[in-house]
Order: structure tokens, then sequence, then C-alpha cells
């Protein structure tokens, strides 16, 4: 059963998605090293999607087994927060050519 997360449930909610991005060839393209990935991944999550516990739009099954956050509308990710993580933990490759990457990725999304 799909239960609504709030904001004690941050943590597991972000521990899932870490799991669930573990291989994902975007994010690891930014945390290549396992520990650095494992460290950021969190702030990543809450940077990026992390508005949804406040429009209860943030989910997750069993004990944290899958998570999903969801923007709404017209809801963006905390940019500023993202650009800053990315600057200071990201691998070489992604400070030089990150922004740009994600600006292309980004163009796919509808608002």
């Amino acid at each position: 059963m799909t239960k609504t997360a709030v904001e004690s449930d941050e943590a597991g909610v972000f521990d899932a998605l870490g799991l669930a991005f573990a291989a994902d060839p975007a994010v690891r393209w930014v945390w290549p090293d396992p520990q650095i990935y494992l460290s950021h991944f969190s702030s990543f999550a809450k940077a990026f999607g992390g508005k949804a516990f406040a429009y209860q739009s943030a989910h997750y099954v069993g004990n944290y087994c899958g998570a999903a956050l969801w923007l709404p509308s017209n809801i963006h990710p905390d940019v500023e927060q993202l650009i800053s993580l990315l600057q200071s933990s990201g691998s070489d490759q992604a400070k030089k050519d990150g922004l740009k990457v994600f600006k292309k990725m980004g163009s796919y999304h509808l608002n």
C-alpha cells in the first residue's frame, strides 16, 4: 500500500531513492566514486524533489522499499542548491559540463 510521506519520513525516502539511483548513468556521472555518491545523494534528492513533502506528493511503499517524489506543475527543484552541490562535490567532468547537460535534459520535461 502506498503511503504519503511526511517530513519524518525523509531519511527513509531518500535512502530508498539512493538505492534506486545507484546505477543511474546521469547521477553516477556526477558522482562516480561510491563514497562520494553515498555522501551526497540525499542532499541531491532533497534539492531536486524535497518540495514534494510540503505538497503531499512524496510517497513510499512498505518499509521504504520504494519511493517517489512528484513536484506539482510550476513547482521546481531548488536549482541554486543543485548547482552548489554539483560544483562542490561533483566529478571534474560534471563540474565542467554539468550545467549544460542538465539544462538540455530539462528541455525534455514539461512544466
